[in-house]
């Protein structure tokens, strides 16, 4: 799917409906709190698309993936220098 340069309700509104002709609806989906995509999203609810789905614009649920990071980067912390990590090398 293609991404159009402004980030306008307009733009919004194509993507999102790209978005479910192309793989169908999702049971959630988790976005952030750009107005233009909470009003494309309530305007293709109102046309019958995304009936069954969830919007969530919650700020910890979106990008899980670096909030998976978090834990190893805290660790890395630690093996900054080459005392603290030599121990822990030589097992």
């Amino acid at each position: 799917i293609w991404l159009r340069k402004k980030r306008d309700t307009q733009a919004a509104y194509a993507f999102l409906k790209r978005l479910v002709k192309q793989f169908d609806e999702p049971k959630v989906v988790v976005t952030d709190k750009a107005p233009s995509i909470t009003s494309a999203f309530k305007k293709l609810k109102e046309y019958g698309f995304y009936q069954g789905t969830e919007h969530r614009t919650i700020k910890y649920l979106n990008n899980l993936i670096e909030q998976d990071h978090r834990p190893v980067k805290r660790r890395n912390k630690f093996y900054r220098s080459l005392r603290t990590a030599s121990p822990t090398i030589k097992g």
